[in-house]
């Protein structure tokens, strides 16, 4: 088969599910899926699926597309679906309403859409997780959302318009061209994110003139990241990250100066429904909740059923102490509580903040009594949804329990957390992989709770799946089990019991847009996991019974973990006949904080030797199958580090290469990077705050040149495909053009180097990705690989 047609099925094939909710009335339960197709286009596309549970009748399901295309944000409230989009020229705001009641006039119907007069009023909308960037009070009429705050005003030195300008106006003189910082990769377009706000009738059916900013005491020296309303709808808890006196990347990088702050009594400022311009500086004095020895993200408010369910609540967030010793990329964080009271002065805190989750060294392989066995802490971020249990005091989260992401329930008054076991109808089967929670809503006809959850494996892409839990009544060994009602699997909805049959026939049923082709791609696909850590891929049939070459694809971070999950470029590489190993070398995430950290200080060393030792042991192990003599390495950001110093320490083990984005010079790369601090905690050790003291001094640079792969350039031999992102804010492009000029300068001439325009840290265009895809296997293929086939009529 032509190797573009069989990448072309693939794609065709790959359907992500990326977010959900649950909406539950008396007799249904309606689920809203956001799909991803990636097969023409990186377009979101969006359908809802209505499940209807009726008495004494089967289950049906109702489906409804909706043209939800890149809002930035959402929210759901009662029965109405809140879309909010960047402005025509990614300024201003546009406000779509979507009605989610079945038994409407218009369900799953637009109702109302509104845009901003002004398109100046704030920059582009901020996004960092569902719900936690847009919230709407239908008690007060208002819709408060995350925006970059609006630009001072400058002049140009010879201004030709005169004309007077609003005397509130600050405008000033040379700062036309001055530079900026801002949050870096992925946040590069937000320096100075605030809260905005936005009048809206009860009807729907007006707005307010133009949002203005929610401005408080302090606000104008931090960033508001996260935001959550308290139960009555009078208060805000919002985390900040400080502005001054520098900015570092906030992506994928805990220690951050920041606070989770309380603003009490909101309402008397902004209680009418014309919101007046001199009302957008609220004469507030924020409540600190978090301490000054910690860094702290993504603060969510955990309400009180029953009677003090308007004045009682609690507020969790993730934290991690700065008396901690180094700076990493990411590790086990705790997980804190404060509660809080209204009282008559409004809003307080109620006791002392608690710990519901602690740091884990190791994983819990004994008997605890409050922690199931295998735990090994959380490692909530942006991407990890806390989801609220309705009318109990437990959340729903994921973690990492070595290379699986699993469902974990956390009650936040007894700090119980207990494991969610999923139980398929099919006893005789089990899915192993990923799961993640999309939303969870309690049934008002019974006392239980409905799931939505989503699954991935290696030949798995994506399955949305509806489970109930009976009761949250763990067993003593702290489990939960969540029992299969349907699988809501396609992006049309179609209704499949999972698991009833044997996989082909379950693929037809649940991917049935993809063609048989690619089913039979994924039933000829195996997975393992290799000495408790490490996934191994492989195709079950092989040509000619002949040994098959290794691709080992080295994760990034590198606090990070390759997980039990979909990826599409690994379907690609077992397609095409190669087995592929993914190894989760010391310094991942999952396996406990001591298995994280002990690459401190011995980073570009242990985790190298690490990925090959790893390598070598599986072909030891599958001798039988695997070309020991046909191997490759290929590497992504810290994987590309790694990749890079395989083929320095190890010249002449690897066939090819392939780096993407790869750190290669460390000492060079502090100076540009938006992160900093990260190479100087995992090679140097250092614990400085980088964001009070950005110097560093020549023992450090020396020894983050000798622990980089351009100190071991010139025993490069193996082939080498570099690639970057040219706007990568990261790893700088220069990073690999320095690799590259200085390769060809020494005489090593068998490198290709690959740039793709107005790409980040990810190369994320459809075109480019495939572009980059299929060179690679070509290099590969061209260095004693498989060869690419290209049927050109």
């Amino acid at each position: 088969m032509d190797t573009r047609s069989l990448w072309n099925i693939i794609l065709g094939g790959h359907w992500k599910c990326t977010s959900g909710f649950l909406h539950s009335s008396d007799y249904e339960i309606a689920s809203y899926l956001k799909i991803t197709n990636q097969t023409r286009t990186t377009t979101k596309l969006c359908s809802f699926s209505m499940i209807q549970k009726l008495v004494n009748e089967e289950n049906t399901v109702v489906n409804s597309a909706c043209p939800f295309i890149n809002a930035n944000s959402w929210t759901i409230v009662d029965d109405y679906i809140f879309l909010l989009f960047d402005g025509d020229d990614k300024s201003g705001a546009k406000l779509d309403i979507w009605n989610i009641n079945s038994y409407s006039n218009k369900p799953f119907g637009l109702i109302s859409s509104f845009e901003s007069i002004s398109q100046t009023i704030h920059g582009p909308i901020f996004s960092i997780m569902n719900n936690k960037t847009i919230k709407v009070s239908l008690k007060h009429n208002l819709l408060l959302y995350i925006a970059e705050s609006q630009k001072a005003k400058v002049k140009e030195w010879f201004c030709i318009n005169k004309e007077e300008s609003n005397k509130e106006e600050i405008i000033e003189y040379g700062r036309k061209f001055e530079f900026s910082e801002h949050w870096g990769e992925h946040y590069y377009k937000f320096s100075h994110p605030s809260i905005f706000v936005w009048n809206i009738d009860d009807k729907f059916s007006g707005i307010g003139e133009q949002p203005i900013a929610l401005n408080f005491k302090g606000s104008d020296t931090c960033s508001v990241f996260y935001m959550d309303l308290l139960p009555d709808e009078t208060g805000l808890i919002i985390t900040t990250v400080e502005n001054n006196p520098i900015k570092l990347g906030y992506c994928f990088c805990f220690r951050r100066p920041s606070k989770i702050l309380l603003l009490s009594d909101i309402d008397k400022y902004i209680l009418n429904n014309n919101i007046k311009s001199e009302l957008c500086n609220l004469n507030i004095t924020p409540i600190t909740i978090s301490s000054d020895d910690e860094f702290v993200r993504a603060a969510t408010v955990i309400p009180y059923s029953g009677k003090d369910s308007n004045i009682r609540c609690s507020i969790i967030y993730y934290s991690y102490s700065m008396l901690n010793n180094v700076s990493v990329h990411w590790f086990s964080i705790k997980l804190c509580i404060q509660d809080l009271y209204k009282s008559d002065k409004g809003w307080i805190c109620n006791g002392p903040k608690r710990v519901c989750v602690e740091n884990y060294s190791d994983p819990i392989n004994t008997i605890h009594p409050k922690v199931f066995q295998g735990f090994c802490g959380l490692f909530g971020d942006e991407l990890n949804t806390i989801k609220i249990v309705p009318d109990t005091r437990w959340i729903i989260t994921s973690t990492i329990q070595g290379p699986f992401t699993i469902l974990v329930a956390i009650n936040v008054d007894t700090c119980e957390v207990c494991k969610i076991e999923f139980v398929p109808k099919n006893k005789n089967c089990s899915l192993i992989g990923c799961y993640n929670i999309l939303d969870v809503t309690k049934s008002k006809k019974s006392n239980s709770w409905y799931l939505l959850i989503v699954f991935s494996s290696p030949i798995i892409p994506s399955l949305a799946i509806l489970a109930e839990i009976k009761d949250f009544n763990p067993t003593s060994n702290h489990i939960l089990y969540a029992n299969e009602i349907k699988t809501i699997s396609s992006p049309v909805g179609i209704e499949q019991n999972i698991l009833d049959t044997e996989f082909p026939k379950f693929a037809k049923s649940n991917f049935n847009n993809c063609s048989d082709k690619f089913i039979e791609l994924l039933s000829n696909i195996s997975y393992e996991i290799f000495e408790d850590k490490h996934i191994l891929m492989k195709p079950k049939l092989f040509e000619n019974l002949q040994k098959i070459p290794i691709v080992v694809n080295v994760h990034g971070g590198p606090n990070s973990v390759s997980v039990c999950n979909f990826a599409i470029t690994n379907c690609f590489f077992v397609s095409l006949g190669y087995a592929v190993l993914l190894p989760n070398y010391r310094g991942s995430i999952g396996f406990g904080d001591n298995y994280s950290n002990c690459l401190i200080g011995s980073a570009g060393n242990i985790e190298v030797k690490d990925v090959h030792d790893i390598m070598e042991s599986v072909i030891l192990k599958y001798k039988d199958f695997i070309d020991s003599k046909c191997c490759f390495v290929f590497g992504g950001s810290y994987g590309g580090f790694i990749t890079l110093h395989l083929v320095g320490m190890y010249p002449n083990r690897f066939n090819a290469a392939c780096s993407i984005n790869g750190v290669t010079n460390a000492a060079t790369k502090i100076g540009v990077t938006d992160i900093p601090d990260i190479s100087l905690g995992l090679i140097c050790e250092s614990n400085v705050q980088f964001w009070k003291n950005a110097s560093y001094t020549s023992d450090q640079i020396k020894r983050l040149y000798e622990n980089s792969p351009i100190a071991r350039i010139s025993n490069v031999t193996t082939p080498l495909l570099l690639a970057i992102g040219t706007d990568d804010i990261r790893v700088p492009p220069s990073q690999t053009i320095e690799y590259y000029k200085i390769l060809k300068s020494i005489g090593k001439t068998k490198v290709k180097f690959l740039q793709y325009p107005s790409e980040h840290h990810s190369i994320s265009k459809l075109e480019h990705l495939t572009d980059f895809l299929l060179n690679v296997v070509d290099w590969f293929g061209r260095n004693g690989g498989i060869p690419i086939k290209i049927e050109d009529k």
